[in-house]
């Protein structure tokens, strides 16, 4: 039996994994379509394929298969890939359908030589945790009602974080020498900037005010 170009093309859509169809239907990035002179050659190509097998009885080449498998996984993964990757406050800002992802941080510690912290610590807020790990300071700011208040300081040169952006909006603020980069809502709000060799990060998941996070980041300073 003779195999079509359509026929192929849906053999290899079947063959295509699960997972990476449902990333590629999620992207907001529009996939890549082949070009008008690709789809006549292709056309001319299966053209010829048809006529010689009617005269010869030959199957379809298979390195045609391999290659045409080979174009339709690469549309797919093409798909994945972030819209916007620009460098932003300090870090590469790779814009996803539902997060965003900061990497390649421009950090120059190779470790933890100052510890910063919220200074003054804000009112009604107590440290509940505090902990230097390798490259990482994490502080925890608990108040009365259990709302937490998260700082990481970082030389982790190879870091990367990810923000829901289905969680709020973003924008940046100038304060003082650095550029903050914000994810605010109504339920919550992170920070990331870098200062001084380091990757910042705060982060309250419960409502604020903007400009009173605005404020904490700010206060974030070496705690003497």
């Amino acid at each position: 039996m003779a195999v079509t170009k359509n026929d192929l093309i849906e053999m290899l859509e079947k063959s295509i994994d699960a997972d990476l169809a449902a990333d590629c239907a999620s992207a907001e990035q529009e996939c890549p379509a082949f070009s008008e002179g690709f789809e006549q050659r292709m056309n001319d190509f299966f053209a010829k394929e048809r006529s010689e097998r009617k005269k010869n009885g030959a199957r379809p080449r298979r390195w045609l298969i391999i290659a045409i498998a080979a174009a339709v996984a690469l549309a797919a993964t093409a798909c994945a890939v972030p819209r916007i990757r620009e460098s932003i406050a300090g870090f590469f800002v790779k814009i996803f359908s539902d997060h965003v992802e900061y990497t390649d941080p421009a950090i120059t510690k190779d470790s933890i030589e100052e510890e910063y912290g919220l200074v003054p610590i804000p009112e009604g807020f107590t440290i509940s945790d505090f902990k230097v790990e390798g490259t990482e300071l994490r502080v925890i700011y608990t108040d009365d009602g259990n709302n937490t208040l998260k700082l990481l300081q970082s030389a982790n040169k190879h870091l990367s974080q990810n923000v829901n952006s289905e969680w709020g909006s973003f924008s940046e603020r100038r304060i003082g020498e650095k550029t903050i980069r914000i994810c605010y809502s109504d339920k919550g709000a992170q920070a990331s900037w870098i200062e001084n060799g380091y990757f910042f990060s705060l982060t309250y998941p419960s409502q604020v005010d903007f400009d009173v996070f605005v404020e904490w980041v700010a206060s974030v300073k070496v705690d003497e």
